[in-house]
């Protein structure tokens, strides 16, 4: 991995972000074949670790069930002092997750990367709402059973056309630089030039689980991640909703490198990057 790619893309001394001491990874010395026969296994416990963490407990929330009358006639009757419990099936996610997906092969007028910011009137604002008009929700998940249920089905990554995105991101958070939970922030860009698929399917998957499991992040600063497929190299986004507090920055950027088990890998580097001002992806 490269270390070039741990540092801030701007020079300002105000806001700027020191490269994080990355520790070494010591990784088993086996064949990529190897490695990769073990992911499923390595998904299916993370997925077991992901239900554990929103529930404290592996066994599903079992679904309120209203009493049962003894007659048709006490049935009919109302009771304005029962509340009405709503049923609650799976394990609830901690928040509220939408996942889009976008991509130039079905929507050619539209660029596929975010676009930044403008005024109300100005051509980049057209631009904005051209793109975001373009974005095809996937679905709104708020347990860890109904998301994987769609989650699964998907396209990986890698099998995805060029210029091609999926975005996850906590709902009522629009996955563009305009929106005010990401004006402010910054986003950690992980770089994969000349990997293998396999290497880009896995880092989105195991973030993803890492996002809905609130592993990465014990308080608010993430607003979600990008996967994106480029010719000049496939990229891997963390959004964040502060761009000053370099230590809390640094800190999430070091998790995201062990959690992805990057530290090894040939042809990937990371960058911190402004989402006002910075370059889009």
């Amino acid at each position: 991995m490269s270390r070039k790619g741990l540092q801030s893309k701007t020079g300002a001394a105000k806001g700027e972000v020191e490269s994080p001491t990355v520790e070494t990874i010591d990784l088993p010395d086996v064949a990529e074949p190897a490695r990769e026969g073990g992911l499923r296994a390595k998904v299916e416990s993370a997925v077991e670790k992901v239900k554990e963490k929103v529930t404290g407990s592996a066994a599903p929330a079992k679904a309120e069930e209203a009493p049962k009358a003894e007659t048709k006639a006490e049935a009919a009757k109302p009771d304005a002092a029962a509340p009405v419990k709503e049923k609650v099936k799976g394990h609830p996610l901690q928040h509220k997750w939408t996942l889009y997906f976008d991509s130039k092969s079905f929507n050619p007028s539209a660029a596929a990367t975010t676009p930044q910011s403008g005024g109300a009137h100005t051509p980049d604002a057209a631009h904005a709402q051209s793109w975001e008009a373009a974005l095809k929700l996937l679905g709104v998940y708020t347990t860890v059973e109904s998301f994987m249920s769609i989650f699964a089905t998907l396209r990986r990554p890698s099998q995805l056309e060029r210029n091609s995105n999926y975005h996850l991101f906590k709902s009522g958070i629009k996955p563009m630089w305009e929106d005010p939970a990401n004006a402010n922030g910054g986003k950690w860009v992980l770089t994969l030039r000349n990997t293998s698929g396999a290497l880009l399917d896995r880092s989105w998957m195991w973030l993803v689980l890492a996002l809905i499991g609130e592993e990465l992040d014990d308080g608010d600063t993430i607003t979600g991640a990008v996967v994106s497929t480029r010719a000049k190299g496939d990229r891997i986004a963390l959004w964040l909703r502060t761009k000053d507090d370099v230590e809390l920055i640094n800190r999430l950027g070091k998790k995201l490198v062990h959690l992805l088990d990057v530290e090894r890998e040939p042809g990937v580097s990371l960058e911190f990057s402004f989402n006002s001002g910075g370059a889009p992806l």
